[in-house]
């Protein structure tokens, strides 16, 4: 998943970090279809990767469906700016989907851990406002606990204006905008709900503007 991250790169990219505390990075765009933020907790570092679900299987339409069909979400397709949300241990190495490896210093950060994960969605919301719709399909029911957790409390942080598409099927999980405007203002210390900075009220019908 991060054999492709270079040694430069990595540290290019975590430069700017503190030793310790929390720290988010600047976004990456390593290509068209590929984005990536550094982020430091606890001193730990981890990737959080945005891949193109389309260029993940060649830009074959078939094979991305027959792919969606095996995570039981048969007859999806997803809209032409999606991304894959992963992310990982910045040492991750084969044995990065071992759950005792993921483990943070003290159990009761996850909380900010969760915050974290949030504000750094968030960030790359406002600054990728083309990109539509947010897939995870978690390796563990560990890691499916997490993701869930960040996603419930990015929806709640950011008060309707990025809701689930697909009913859970414990293998793919699906998230959609239902406005573009920047969440900037979201308080990652306390988890606050932050309406729309242009008014979009909770559960707003209002849709993402079409691609020319």
């Amino acid at each position: 998943m991060t054999a492709w991250i270079e040694d430069d790169l990595r540290k290019q990219l975590f430069a700017a970090a503190p030793a310790n505390g929390i720290w988010i990075g600047d976004l990456a765009e390593i290509d068209s279809d590929r984005e990536i933020i550094p982020v430091r907790f606890a001193g730990l570092d981890f990737w959080f990767l945005f891949h193109s679900p389309h260029a993940e299987t060649g830009n074959d339409p078939e094979l991305l469906l027959t792919m969606l069909d095996n995570l039981d979400a048969k007859d999806f397709a997803p809209a032409e700016f999606s991304r894959l949300v992963k992310f990982c241990r910045a040492d991750a190495e084969a044995d990065h989907f071992k759950p005792d490896g993921w483990c943070l210093p003290e159990a009761f950060q996850i909380f900010q851990f969760v915050q974290t994960l949030c504000s750094v969605m968030v960030f790359y919301l406002d600054e990728m406002q083309e990109i539509e719709q947010f897939f995870y399909f978690p390796a563990s029911p560990r890691l499916e606990r997490l993701y869930n957790r960040t996603f419930k409390a990015l929806s709640q942080r950011l008060d309707g204006s990025l809701v689930a598409i697909l009913h859970s099927t414990g293998a793919c999980h699906a998230y959609q905008r239902t406005c573009r405007h920047q969440h900037r203002s979201a308080q990652p210390e306390t988890g606050q709900h932050v309406a729309c900075a242009d008014g979009c009220p909770q559960g707003s019908e209002h849709r993402p503007a079409p691609h020319a």
